[in-house]
């Protein structure tokens, strides 16, 4: 899913690009731009051993929600 993601705002980026739209340096930079914020919370997340890619932490989660609006 990541790299398809990557592939769209390269595509993006780079049609940009043609049309004039961008500078083609930020049409080259934009999915880099982008996505390294995403990718940096996901690599501290990994390196924390975060419960991030615990499927119970959202299970979890979605249970609190459900009681939560059950309540209101």
């Amino acid at each position: 899913g990541f790299f398809i993601v990557y592939f769209i705002i390269t595509s993006t980026g780079e049609k940009l690009a043609q049309q004039r739209a961008v500078s083609p340096w930020y049409g080259m930079w934009l999915a880099t731009g982008i996505l390294l914020p995403i990718a940096a919370v996901i690599l501290v997340a990994a390196r924390n051993d975060s419960s991030v890619f615990n499927k119970e932490w959202y299970w979890r989660g979605w249970l609190k929600i459900r009681k939560w609006i059950s309540k209101v």
